[in-house]
Parts: structure tokens; sequence; C-alpha cells
């Protein structure tokens, strides 16, 4: 919208140019009939090389699956409105080098707020798009450290949907189930050092507690995702297990406050150690292998990245390539 009004306020000032107001549309229109004449191009040459993907079946999600998928669309609007901004910074400059500054006062003003406004909501994309990413790479270090419980014969999965998002991690252990929730938090720098970074925090039964700011959302979501595991599962198998809320935080040094938490475990993942002793003992091997069947029916991925380049998957192109993404629900 912003850019569609930005175009409108330079045509109005086109004036004393080299170029016609038509002959600027007809760059624009040439310009994006040229892209999208390239876009079904790369589909038809896809759909007629025959080739086939070999992976049919669906496969379990990863780490960090539904942060990967929003990082990948966040890059491919930013690109989009990179492209856009370079375009109306371009005509703006051709019109300042040929108008005198005294005319149109009042457009040249409202043109130069609105490339302001669109440097402003440039940067805060790509602060969402590195705040992304850094929750993807602390979902991604968690899950591989939590993986490294499978050495003991638990069950790890990821990415787990339903109805209010995510659960980032579960660990299914001999009589217990722990429902995983990652806070991935940038170190700041020690007050007074040049180079020192703060590596310790704590918590007590409400917050997290950083150096430079508290968080109580991470334990509430992780209580959420809990409660709905074990009303779930108690629903769709008929097994009543233990649910443990849990939170995450690679990299920090992890102190307990007072009061202490008792419903809840706040760990650093590394190798899985905090959990690897908490696991239990085998109970009822029947009712753990329901419990396990249902998260493999809960945590199939929702299409395959190489669905995009592949003839079968080429039905799946809409406009500017964004993909079709069904948004599935836990399910047992």
């Amino acid at each position: 919208m912003i850019h569609a009004v930005f175009v409108v306020l330079t045509t109005l000032l086109w004036k004393k140019t080299l170029f016609s107001v038509t002959d600027m549309l007809l760059f624009f229109l040439f310009c994006v009939t040229g892209f999208l004449l390239t876009l079904n191009l790369c589909v038809l040459v896809a759909r007629r090389r025959r080739r086939f993907s070999p992976f049919n079946e669906r496969t379990l999600r990863p780490p960090g699956h539904a942060l990967s998928d929003q990082f990948y669309d966040l890059c491919l609007i930013f690109s989009l409105r990179v492209v856009g901004f370079a375009f109306c910074l371009a005509v703006f400059m051709l019109f300042i080098t040929r108008t005198p500054l005294g005319q149109n006062l009042v457009l040249v003003s409202l043109a130069g707020l609105l490339l302001s406004l669109f440097a402003y909501r440039l940067n805060n994309m790509f602060q969402r798009a590195q705040n992304v990413r850094l929750g993807y790479e602390g979902e991604l270090y968690t899950g591989q450290e939590l993986n490294y419980l499978m050495r003991e014969r638990a069950f790890v999965f990821h990415d787990i949907p339903y109805h209010s998002g995510n659960i980032d991690h579960v660990v299914v252990g001999n009589n217990v189930i722990y429902a995983v929730e990652t806070k991935a938090v940038r170190k700041p720098l020690k007050a007074g050092t040049a180079a020192a970074k703060e590596a310790s925090m704590t918590y007590d039964a409400d917050r997290l507690y950083f150096p430079h700011f508290k968080d109580s959302r991470a334990l509430t979501q992780a209580r959420g995702h809990a409660n709905y595991l074990a009303k779930d599962i108690k629903a769709k198998t008929g097994v009543s297990f233990k649910v443990v809320p849990v939170v995450a935080i690679p990299g920090w040094f992890i102190e307990c406050g007072k009061p202490a938490a008792t419903d809840i475990l706040v760990i650093n993942p590394k190798r899985g150690k905090f959990l690897k002793n908490r696991l239990g003992e085998i109970t009822d091997k029947a009712a753990r292998d329901r419990v396990v069947q249902y998260f493999e029916r809960c945590a199939p991925i929702d299409l395959s990245r190489n669905q995009i380049t592949d003839p079968d998957g080429a039905k799946h192109f809409d406009w500017l390539l964004r993909r079709r993404r069904v948004r599935g629900v836990a399910t047992g």
C-alpha cells in the first residue's frame, strides 16, 4: 500500500524529466510482466522435465521446522520490499534532480516522508527476521542436544503443531513426558567491560530473570503445552501419562531462585544431561508405545521443500512462490 501511494505521488511530480508518465508506466508494466513470464517459464520447465522426487512419504518434523518456514517467507518478502524501495528511491532522486526545489514542495515532503517510512519498516522486518533466525537456531541446537536422550531409549519429537501454536520438543521417557519450550536469548556485555558477556540467569515460579530483562511468557507457554498434551493424550489414547513442562535456555548457566518452581523445569539442554536421570522406569510398555504412536501421527512434515522444483509439486505454486501449507493440528 505504501509503495502504491509513493508511485502515485511520484507520478504527480513527474513533469520536467526526460521521461513521460506513459513511459514510466510502460516501463513498470514491462518489469512486472517480465517477472511473471519468467516465473511461469520456470514452473513450465520444471513440469516438462518429467523428473520425480524419490521422497514420497511424509517424514517427522525437524527441530525449528515452523520457524524455518517463517524465516524463508520473511526473507522473500524482505527481498521484494527492498526491490520496491530501490525503485521508489530511484524515481524520487530522478525527480529531485530535475525539478526546482520550490515546486510542489508539499508533494516532495510527502514523498520524502514515505521513503523514511519505507526505511523504517524495512529495518523492523530485518530485526524480526533476525529474531526468527535466533529462535530457529535455538530450537535446532536444543533439538540436537535432546536427541542424545535416544541413547537412553527415550523418544524425541520436534515441532508438534496444535491449535495454540507449536510445542518445540517432546521427550517421551519410560513413564513420563517432557514438553519442552525453547527460549533463545542473546547475551549482553557485562557492565563496565569491553568483551566479557553475561552468562548467568535465574528463575522462580513466575518469571525468568536475565541480566537485561525478565520474562514470564516462556513459563506460561510450557505449562500450557503440558496441560494440552496431558488432556489430549488421555482423550485420544486412553492412557494417563505424567506430562512435565520444561523451559530450555541454551547457552546460559541457570540458577534456581526463591520461591522455587515445583511444577516446571528450567534447564540448559546440553547433551540432555538434566533429563537423563529423569526418564523413569518402564511400568507399562504397551501404554508408552501407544503414546509414541500418538506423536508419530502428530508430527509429520506438512510439505516437502523439494516439491517447489518437483513436477508433482508444481501445482502447489501460487503467485510470488508463496507455498500453500495446511496448518495442521495435533491429532491422535
